[in-house]
């Protein structure tokens, strides 16, 4: 894949609508209109989508950077998502050259698996960008979590820099 500016990855997210939004009730309902409901793990996009974004955004990062092995976490992440806008989201994927037909096709895709020190090391990473907002989320609605608190003035402080 030729380096695309991050701003276009990014835009392949079934959530960028949301996070351009004023996050209204009504966007936020739009927003969850996307939750595949089927599944036990749409909860993480339901409750927390500011934690599905960073984790959808990383994961993003790491393809990038051609390390194939976060094929599953992508997969696992659209899997969170009605088939529609999952469908929607690896067509743009494909388009930017990030994906190739079959990548997220579980039947016939091997996935690597990762060691312990790996697993540790994307862990803590993926914590520390939560809470620092690594990827610049504008959250503008209620801030429940300490993580939201803590990346909200994180941009903010950015922000002022900027």
């Amino acid at each position: 894949m030729q380096k695309e500016p991050l701003s276009i990855l990014y835009k392949t997210s079934p959530l960028f609508d949301y996070w351009e939004s004023n996050q209204s009730k009504s966007e936020e309902d739009l927003m969850r209109a996307k939750i595949n409901t089927t599944t036990s793990s749409s909860t993480l996009i339901k409750n927390e989508p500011y934690k599905w974004e960073t984790l959808y955004r990383s994961t993003l990062d790491q393809l990038l950077r051609g390390d194939k092995s976060y094929l599953k976490a992508l997969s696992f992440l659209l899997s969170m998502i009605k088939s529609k806008e999952r469908n929607k989201t690896i067509i743009k994927l494909q388009d930017i050259g990030l994906l190739s037909k079959g990548d997220i096709n579980k039947k016939t895709t091997k996935y690597t698996k990762e060691s312990k020190i790996k697993k540790i090391y994307s862990y803590t990473k993926i914590l520390i960008f939560i809470f620092i907002n690594r990827y610049n989320i504008v959250i503008k609605g209620e801030k429940k979590e300490i993580y939201e608190k803590t990346g909200y003035m994180m941009y903010q402080l950015r922000k002022l820099f900027d």
